[in-house]
């Protein structure tokens, strides 16, 4: 059922995909077809979901199904300071870096991206001169053409430094979700001009944006103390808060089956009753509805001590772990992760489940660019990326889709624990 599993990016990135997971699905993995509209099946533009009936303008229903009524709201999360005090910080000057390409190739390729002839001339004769190195020409862009690039322009430019493993922060930026760098940077302490240069740097992202330009921003930085501020700032992620509405009149047993999945130890029945029979209460935090492992780890991030296994936990390893009591330490490796999707997971068909793993595959081929576990209505336990930066982490489908780079067609692929 599956072929193989490739290596993980290793960057301590606000956003890291952490490795592509290659999918060789049999003809019975099909494209998923949900028959509820609460699965998702391929990503669309985003559409606010209706209010809940409590007073805050943040709080959202869910669409309502097996697993009930789910209300939610979103908050931020930011890497604590120990462990941005362990990022390692770039040097302060930009470096591009473009790779299997002749002098004549890249200079047609940054025209073609929208470069004036004389950027380019710029670019071969800065005060730092450009050199090759084992097929990669390194040029060294002055700060004034990196800051005067358009948005439009700067992404087409960074499109071509992608290609290139050597350009971690354009491979892998900082999303700004949403797209309002100064909404998504309020609160953060963080001086008006470095908000704004971010905001200047930035460019179009699927449906927010994106910021790659650290080395050049932290020029501007006055001291450690505002450098430290600025990366914890950069670390910044959506999640949500979700609540299951439990009214005296639901159907207790049927929310129970839904809530229970596939393996568990752990009986939620008398919770939902107790919920349902205690007078002011009516809602129930998810949290305590999740598998022991989700449940500890939802809202944290990993531990340094992790580090000494060679591998940090990714979004495989969490999906694959979901059910799991103790996490299996041999979904570190792909071949044993591998290994274990052959054996204990089949392609899902119909309604989409608790627990069922979603694969986000490049339409047309194999590849696997993300996986996370589907929880109810739009909603999924994820943790985007193998670094320390990233926590595990309740998302919508759409907030998620919208922090990888869409150069292509997305299909989601849905596997199942087998019975």
């Amino acid at each position: 059922m599956l072929a193989s599993l490739a290596q993980p990016h290793g960057s301590l990135r606000a956003r890291a995909v952490a490795g592509a997971l290659a999918l060789a699905v049999a003809v019975t993995g099909e494209l998923l077809c949900a028959q509820t509209p609460a699965a998702p099946v391929t990503p669309a533009a985003p559409t606010p979901p209706p209010q809940s009936d409590d007073d805050s303008s943040a709080l959202r229903l869910g669409k309502p199904g097996p697993w009930g009524q789910i209300e939610y709201y979103p908050i931020l999360l930011e890497a604590p300071a120990s462990l941005v005090s362990l990022f390692p910080v770039p040097s302060a000057k930009t470096i591009w870096k473009f790779k299997n390409l002749t002098d004549p190739q890249l200079r047609q390729s940054l025209i073609g991206a929208g470069l004036s002839p004389e950027q380019c001339d710029r670019l071969f004769t800065s005060p730092t001169p450009p050199f090759r190195e084992q097929g990669i020409t390194h040029l060294f862009p002055e700060k004034d053409l990196v800051m005067g690039l358009t948005p439009e322009i700067r992404a087409r430019v960074y499109q071509i430094l992608r290609r290139c493993d050597g350009n971690q922060l354009h491979a892998q930026p900082y999303v700004i979700e949403g797209g309002d760098t100064k909404e998504w940077f309020a609160g953060s302490h963080l001086r008006d001009e470095l908000v704004e240069l971010t905001d200047r740097l930035a460019y179009p992202w699927a449906s927010g944006r994106a910021f790659s330009d650290l080395p050049l921003l932290l020029n501007y930085v006055r001291d450690s103390k505002e450098q430290d501020l600025l990366l914890k700032t950069l670390t910044r992620t959506r999640s949500v808060i979700a609540r299951l509405i439990v009214e005296r009149d639901a159907d207790l047993q049927s929310l129970s089956d839904y809530w229970t999945g596939y393996s568990r130890k752990k009986d939620v029945l008398p919770i939902l009753e107790s919920v349902a029979k205690t007078a002011g209460v009516r809602k129930i935090d998810i949290v305590h509805l999740l598998p022991s492992l989700a449940r500890k780890l939802l809202y944290t991030y990993p531990d340094v001590s992790l580090m000494a296994k060679g591998s940090l936990p990714d979004c495989h390893w969490t999906s694959l772990n979901f059910f799991n009591y103790d996490p299996m330490d041999r979904l570190l490796d792909y071949d044993g992760a591998l290994q274990y999707i052959s054996e204990r997971y089949q392609p899902a068909t119909g309604t989409l489940q608790f627990g069922d793993v979603l694969f986000f595959l490049e339409k047309g081929t194999e590849d696997a660019f993300h996986s996370c576990v589907f929880i109810a209505d739009d909603i999924v336990f994820t943790k985007n990326g193998s670094n320390i930066a990233m926590p595990w982490i309740l998302m919508r489908i759409d907030d998620l889709l919208a922090k990888y780079r869409q150069d292509f067609e997305v299909e989601i692929r849905a596997f199942r624990l087998k019975p």
